[in-house]
């Protein structure tokens, strides 16, 4: 008796969540050691600034820092609000920023494949 379409399916979509899960398993290996480091070049300008926060957080505290930004024409308010929700760890802890921006890195690399899977799949790419 031949499987059904369903369970091919099926075995194709549970490979294919493997493969996609090993990828990202050997991307976090590859750059785990990196953790390890200090700040660099750029950091220290674009951070130094968490400071103002300080112990008590106020909102208002945040949003003078988020909105602060000097690179480009907007300032990167994204990024700058992911430090400001991580200012306890500055200028001690450096591992905790990377380990956060390889999070948000390997999160946006996940949602851009899922968005061209379901692209694919609505011009007819894929089935």
């Amino acid at each position: 008796m031949a499987p059904s379409t369903a369970s091919v399916s099926r075995k194709d979509e549970t490979l294919a969540a493997a493969i996609f899960l090993a990828i990202l398993g050997c991307v976090f290996l590859i750059y785990f050691p990196g953790l390890n480091g200090g700040f660099l070049l750029d950091d220290y300008p674009n951070l130094r600034g968490l400071t103002v926060i300080g112990d008590v957080v106020r909102w208002r505290d945040i949003a003078d820092y988020v909105l602060s930004g000097f690179s480009g024409t907007l300032g990167r308010p994204v990024s700058l609000l992911s430090f400001a929700l991580q200012h306890a760890d500055w200028p001690g802890n450096a591992r905790a920023f990377k380990y956060v921006n390889l999070s948000l890195h390997m999160i946006n690399g996940c949602l851009l494949c899922w968005l061209l899977l379901r692209l694919g799949t609505l011009i007819g790419w894929l089935r």
